[in-house]
């Protein structure tokens, strides 16, 4: 497997809300729902009619159907020929967003093992009541079996084709034009669809020194420039590379160069080998 996409996804989190198998009834149906929340169908028997971004589908018995979270559709089953179906509502999250923002799938799939889904199904709804933690792991489990046979009867595709050089770059381009801003390894990790754990690591590793530190010296280094090439009263220097608090500003910039910012101005405007830059 990708190193990319397996890091990534050990940020990866599901839970199920509600899951069952019904009978539908004769006005089973809505117009135009957006959920919070992913769903499944796996259609038994029955007809309808479900209508996904504005395409139709008439999901026949032995057919997965994926509705992800905040896409609008519409549903409605035949009189007298009620869709009888197992399903679901669940939370598939990557890095606080759905992992079906990232993951491109269609939206129906013919399942080839039909018993296994079933199997998923028939657990899931069994554990959903029950509050031990191995029941917790099974739910858990049960989606991740149910997203698996989905994917593995589709062609999908993923929103990041970034190597690893291009991912660096993308992180510190960020640092680079935020640098006036608070930053935490969250936004990074986020911003480029990492678990914070993982991003930590990944960014020593490719950059040589934690997140925080590698900010930190950037602030500094910028500040260094700024008091060396212009005009600029501490507090303006201070605000420009993320420090709102000019005192505290003063005491990190002495700990770090063993000069007050107003002292390294004159020394470094004195003799330039001073400033380091």
């Amino acid at each position: 497997m990708n190193v990319y996409y397996k890091n990534l996804f050990e940020g990866l989190k599901v839970s199920c809300r509600v899951a069952d198998k019904t009978k539908t009834w004769d006005s089973w149906g809505d117009s135009n729902f957006i959920g919070d929340y992913c769903k499944f169908y796996f259609f038994l028997e029955g007809t309808g009619v479900i209508t996904v971004e504005g395409t139709e589908y008439d999901p026949k018995p032995g057919q997965l159907m994926l509705v992800p979270c905040g896409i609008k559709h519409s549903y409605r089953t035949v009189p007298g020929n009620t869709y009888y179906k197992y399903w679901c509502h669940f939370d598939c999250v990557l890095n606080d967003k759905s992992l079906f923002t990232f993951l491109k799938v269609p939206y129906i799939v013919d399942v080839e093992d039909k018993i296994e889904v079933e199997k998923e199904f028939e657990e899931l709804i069994q554990n959903m009541n029950k509050e031990d933690l191995i029941s917790v792991l099974k739910v858990k489990k049960s989606i991740l079996r149910i997203i698996e046979e989905f994917l593995s009867n589709c062609r999908y595709s993923f929103e990041f084709p970034l190597d690893e050089s291009e991912i660096i770059m993308k992180i510190l381009k960020y640092i680079d034009d935020n640098i006036d801003k608070k930053i935490s390894v969250k936004d990074l990790s986020s911003y480029v669809h990492f678990h914070p754990n993982h991003f930590m690591r990944y960014f020593k590793e490719h950059v040589g020194k934690p997140p925080l530190k590698y900010i930190k010296d950037i602030r500094i280094y910028k500040a260094k420039n700024l008091l060396y090439l212009t005009s600029e009263t501490i507090s303006e220097i201070a605000e420009k590379v993320g420090y709102p608090d000019v005192e505290y500003f003063s005491k990190r910039f002495k700990r770090d160069t063993g000069f007050s910012p107003s002292d390294f101005r004159k020394l470094s405007r004195a003799n330039p080998t001073i400033s380091g830059l």
